[in-house]
């Protein structure tokens, strides 16, 4: 009886449950510092805390942080020691079945270890304060520890890395090295870490490595050979990781569609996130990541991973049915301006140009459209639909449409050219016979000091004469080309035949810039027609590249090259400059039947070279915007 007295007191008391609680730690490093409050201009990077401040509007928008759930550290805050006391106190207050979101953009860091099971390496992340006595890195190791500690007490965890070598931080795999462009988000440099005096020449080796952003492997072996257990291999961790690279391939920034510097990695993320619902698994996440970047041409320079608890796969971002999830982008209305409104967010908010919204309760009816961005935290939009007298500061608009109207990421300059059937007449009359030519240049020869460009302009194919001259730059003499006189003569499109041509030419290399068949020239740029990111000009001095053809003989093919080398009659000093952007095909006529798949490859790559530049824009040109 006394035990049934018991038990129904148990029953009827009132039970007391943890509330689950939510803890972020945002790190974003732009600057990188090699005396105190004296910033780095050699490596120093543009869109980590663009990055950061991204991420946070995401948790905040999307995830229901709240802003004393976030912390953030940026810049010249992020200190190795400060660093490693957020993380010692991240791992202090979490507890059970806490949701735990740390993310890091910055620079990423290889270190050489011949004990290291991880294809003799480790990596580690830099903290900006590289002026540190004791060295600005924080090893993989002292991460892992960290993690390990917020497992242990049951937290869920996940670690978001945007930086070079992101993919050994928990775990690494060995993966061919690839060569990357633009700015990096990488230093290659070892660090033993009882020898400081070392520590300090490597550093200051780096400080020297201008424009690779990414030093050379040096001999030094840290010799490490402690090995800390990985996060994803305790038993039920819960624990999930998205690496922007592998421990290989050093992370990209572009320019995003408001021309706001970020981590490609970065800005697919929160590009993707922006249309899938919270409950999207992670899986769902890093696939649509990837196919925004193979979008972007990015995705074969850095191909992001995904590991951890395996159970974390199939469940959203945070791995926690949080009661607060919104599949929706909200943003306030901070200032009023006549038809002119302010609102909240901005570029971290995901905002755009060209993005719609529309009021919330009562106000539904009311539409707006974003017209420009006022930085990172703003945006200013018009009243579409409504009165501006119905709107008060603190109303609530929310996304309705991410249509983004951009400016054009390249200007091309396509000349009138020939018809594919006076194409085909040239080549066969005048390119073919030349192949045998000892002074007739292909694409990979260089012409002598004296030498002849022709190509076709106003209907003609015209030759003009340029002299190699070397230019002093510095140790390095460059050969230059120079312009020594203007066209030469001027050949009749139907008239022009080898044996003219060597006439003119007489015993100088030559080069022949061929131009786009005619029927291509019109189908690529029906293709684009409707594209934002490129956009074709009459004017040649507007453009930013042009196309031309030219002979590979070791192919025994045609090659087309997206390029500067050549805008309308413009020759750059330099000539012959071997573009990064090439498309091939077999034989040296171009059929009918090919034209239509030519130039769809040739599309394919303007946008590659637009890629260069920047985000490209996936929504179409709008005429009614």
């Amino acid at each position: 009886m006394k035990t049934a007295v018991f038990l129904l007191l148990v029953l009827c008391m009132p039970v007391v449950l943890k509330a689950q609680k939510k803890h972020a730690l945002i790190i974003g490093i732009d600057n990188y510092y090699e005396r105190r409050g004296v910033v780095s201009k050699n490596i120093s990077l543009k869109g980590c805390v663009n990055d950061a401040m991204a991420i946070k509007g995401l948790l905040m928008n999307r995830f229901g942080f709240k802003e004393n759930e976030i912390q953030t550290v940026y810049n010249e805050e992020a200190t190795k020691d400060n660093i490693l006391s957020k993380f010692i106190s991240l791992a202090n207050v979490c507890g059970k079945d806490d949701v735990v979101f740390i993310y890091y953009a910055g620079h990423g860091v290889t270190l050489w270890n011949s004990y290291s099971p991880k294809d003799g390496k480790n990596q580690g992340i830099l903290a900006s304060d590289l002026y540190s006595k004791t060295s600005s890195l924080i090893r993989d190791n002292d991460l892992k520890t960290f993690v390990n500690k917020m497992i242990d007490k049951k937290a869920v965890v996940t670690f978001i890395n945007d930086c070079c070598f992101a993919g050994g931080l928990t775990k690494a795999a060995p993966i061919r090295e690839i060569d990357t462009v633009g700015r990096m988000r990488s230093i290659r440099y070892v660090h033993k870490e009882h020898e400081d005096e070392e520590d300090r020449e490597i550093e200051e080796a780096m400080k020297d490595t201008l424009l690779s952003r990414a030093l050379p492997a040096t001999n030094v072996d840290i010799k490490d050979k402690t090995i800390v257990q990985r996060p994803e291999d305790k038993k039920n961790s819960r624990f999930l990781f998205f690496a922007a690279a592998t421990d290989y391939e050093e992370s990209n920034e572009r320019l995003d569609l408001n021309n706001i510097p970020h981590g490609a990695f970065t800005a697919a993320f929160i590009h993707v996130m922006k249309k899938m619902p919270v409950s999207a698994t992670s899986t769902e996440i890093l696939n649509n990541i990837n196919k925004e970047l193979t979008r972007q041409y990015i995705f074969g320079l850095q191909k992001p991973l995904m590991y951890g608890d395996p159970n974390r796969y199939n469940m959203n971002l945070l791995g926690s049915n949080l009661p607060a999830l919104s599949n929706k982008t909200l943003v306030s209305v901070t200032a009023i301006n006549q038809n002119q409104i302010i609102l909240s967010g901005g570029a971290s908010a995901g905002l755009a140009r060209g993005n719609t919204l529309a009021g919330t309760g009562s106000k539904k009816a009311i539409k707006l459209r974003v017209d420009a961005l006022a930085g990172l935290t703003a945006a200013k939009a018009t009243i579409t639909y409504g009165s501006a007298a119905s709107i008060k500061v603190g109303d609530q608009f929310e996304v309705t449409g991410w249509h983004t109207v951009s400016l054009p990421r390249l200007k091309v300059y396509l000349p009138a050219s020939p018809s594919l059937h006076a194409f085909n007449r040239f080549v066969s009359q005048v390119i073919q016979p030349a192949i045998y030519d000892e002074q007739y240049k292909d694409y990979n020869q260089v012409p002598g000091d004296y030498s002849f460009n022709i190509y076709f302009s106003k209907d003609k194919w015209q030759s003009i004469q340029q002299q190699l001259a070397p230019i002093d730059r510095g140790t390095y003499k460059v050969k230059s080309y120079k312009t020594i006189n203007e066209s030469k003569a001027s050949f009749a499109v139907n008239s022009i035949d080898f044996k003219k041509l060597k006439q003119e030419v007489s015993k100088l290399d030559y080069f022949i810039y061929l131009p786009l068949p005619a029927e291509v020239s019109a189908r690529l740029k029906s293709n684009l027609a409707s594209n934002q990111n490129i956009q074709f000009v009459n004017n040649p001095s507007e453009a930013d590249v042009s196309f031309y053809a030219t002979v590979e003989r070791a192919t025994g093919g045609l090659i087309f090259l997206v390029s500067k080398e050549i805008i309308g009659e413009k020759f750059l000093d330099g000539g012959h400059m071997r573009e990064r952007h090439s498309h091939r095909i077999e034989g040296y006529n171009i059929k009918q039947d090919a034209v239509n798949k030519l130039a769809v490859d040739l599309q394919n790559l303007l946008l590659l070279s637009a890629s260069y530049k920047g985000w490209l824009n996936e929504y179409a040109r709008s005429t009614n915007r």
